[in-house]
């Protein structure tokens, strides 16, 4: 498993860990808390790029936006939008799974 350098956040917001959030199988994890809209769509798909097809992307996300623009994306680019759910410990953070299009 591989895993995303960790941002900085100036907020006192807890960073996600993949480990204990995860809904499922992940092969690679992407920490895109406090990005806005376009930002966790195109870091999404300069990291799903370097993966091979078939691994499994998760993202930890605050903008509410990316619950419409994730599987908006993944429905442009045929890659398969798994899942989405929101952390049981707060309100601002969704998680999102998304497979490499073969």
């Amino acid at each position: 498993m591989t895993h995303s350098k960790p941002q900085n956040h100036d907020k006192d917001e807890t960073v996600p860990s993949q480990e204990t959030k995860t809904s499922g199988p992940v092969d690679q994890f992407l920490n895109a808390t406090g990005l806005n809209c376009p930002l966790p769509v195109l870091r999404a798909r300069k990291t799903l790029q370097t993966m091979e097809p078939g691994h499994i992307l998760q993202i930890a996300a605050t903008d509410p936006v990316a619950a419409l623009d994730l599987p908006h994306f993944c429905n442009e680019t045929g890659h398969i939008f798994l899942d989405a759910r929101k952390d049981e410990n707060t309100d601002t953070i969704t998680y999102f799974r998304i497979k490499r299009a073969p």
